[in-house]
């Protein structure tokens, strides 16, 4: 399981972790099988995200293993920013 914090930031708080287009999705289980933080479950005949906060953040190898693009992450660029912004309000809190 990933750490409760990232950089000293509650991890909840960070909103980096993939999500799954049901209508693209295939039920493959390459991003199941492929990633080793057990973010993503099985469900009848899809994948699905169960535990997002495991994700590492501003990883997304699992990208190139979906061979029908269900899967998408947030805008890394976004991420900066929040992470940017919420390491000044941690930094000013401790």
């Amino acid at each position: 399981m990933a750490g409760s914090t990232y950089m000293g930031i509650p991890r909840k708080l960070i909103p980096w972790h993939p999500s799954i287009d049901q209508d693209l999705c295939t039920g493959c289980s390459a991003c199941f099988n492929f990633c080793r933080h057990n973010v993503y479950g099985q469900r009848e005949k899809t994948s699905v995200v169960v535990n997002p906060y495991n994700c590492i953040v501003g990883c997304s190898s699992c990208l190139k293993e979906c061979k029908t693009d269900a899967l998408s992450f947030p805008d890394i660029r976004k991420l900066a920013e929040i992470l940017n912004d919420l390491r000044e309000k941690y930094k000013k809190t401790s």
